[in-house]
């Protein structure tokens, strides 16, 4: 009697243990996600399948677009049927740039380039940007990047830094030796640095200090700036996708705004830098 009653209550605790598990699988949606980082969330078992995830108005819910095909597939475009005369802006980033959870042409590089077209300029645009990027993954981005040398380069890195608290100083050594590389590789590019705001992305002083870390290093660097890419967008439901981190198409839409403010008199310029000579050739215009 005494050890059927042992084997009962032995039972009863290992369901209420697989309760507790079940439990805790619901709450977390049956995945994990990466603290502190842009594009760390991983895909449910649903998406996994291949099964689309419902939609509401401009807040897509697709999965982290892959970095490799990404970046293939614009240079496919690039190089197939597009004049090569013009400049290439190219585009080093984190899933923001990459369009994490848009449709196709959501994004706000697809959108400057839409911009770019409607505006009659002749300029290739690519985007090389991935998942979790952090200041100093310039270097790492720039040697995705097969196509020919930029003639400008926007930098969208820190954000994922900044999510997660750490000190200004390793951001600005971060972003420092990512513009490095972009010199060493092509000094001729001109640099633009979108940078983070201080007033309404973050709410203590780290980010009005984050702030002015990024006007110091673009003035450092003979970089244009961007300033606050995400000022009044960060924390506002109406901006961001169900993750609550995410810029969703509406927002996208205003920072494609935001950085062609700075970036259409760089493409002006670029554009007439160039000419087409009597072959037809690109050359630097005299």
């Amino acid at each position: 009697m005494y050890l059927r009653l042992q084997i009962v209550v032995l039972l009863l605790a290992c369901g209420a243990c697989g309760r507790r598990h079940g439990d805790a699988s619901s709450r977390s949606g049956g995945h994990s996600t990466a603290p502190g980082r842009l594009g760390s969330q991983r895909p449910t078992p649903s998406t996994r399948r291949g099964k689309p995830k419902a939609q509401s108005g401009n807040e897509a819910q697709a999965g982290p677009i892959q970095l490799r095909e990404y970046v293939s597939s614009v240079n496919t475009s690039q190089q197939a049927g597009v004049s090569t005369c013009g400049g290439v802006l190219l585009f080093l980033g984190t899933s923001v740039s990459a369009g994490y959870g848009l449709k196709a042409g959501q994004s706000y590089p697809s959108l400057i380039e839409r911009q770019l077209a409607a505006t009659g300029y002749n300029m290739v645009v690519v985007t090389v940007a991935a998942n979790g990027s952090l200041a100093n993954d310039g270097a790492n981005l720039l040697r995705r990047y097969r196509g020919r040398s930029p003639t400008i380069i926007v930098l969208e890195l820190g954000a994922n830094d900044a999510l997660q608290h750490r000190s200004l100083a390793t951001i600005r050594r971060g972003l420092e030796a990512s513009i490095d590389s972009i010199r060493a590789r092509y000094p001729k590019a001109s640099i633009v640095i979108e940078g983070m705001s201080g007033d309404t992305d973050y709410e203590d002083s780290y980010g009005q200090r984050l702030a002015r870390m990024y006007r110091d290093v673009a003035i450092r660097n003979r970089a244009r700036l961007v300033p606050g890419l995400m000022r009044q967008i960060v924390g506002r439901r109406r901006f961001v996708q169900a993750d609550g981190i995410h810029p969703n198409a509406r927002a996208h839409r205003i920072i494609a705004n935001r950085v062609w403010a700075r970036l259409g008199p760089l493409v002006m310029e670029a554009e007439h830098g160039t000419s087409l000579d009597h072959s037809g050739r690109c050359e630097a215009a005299p």
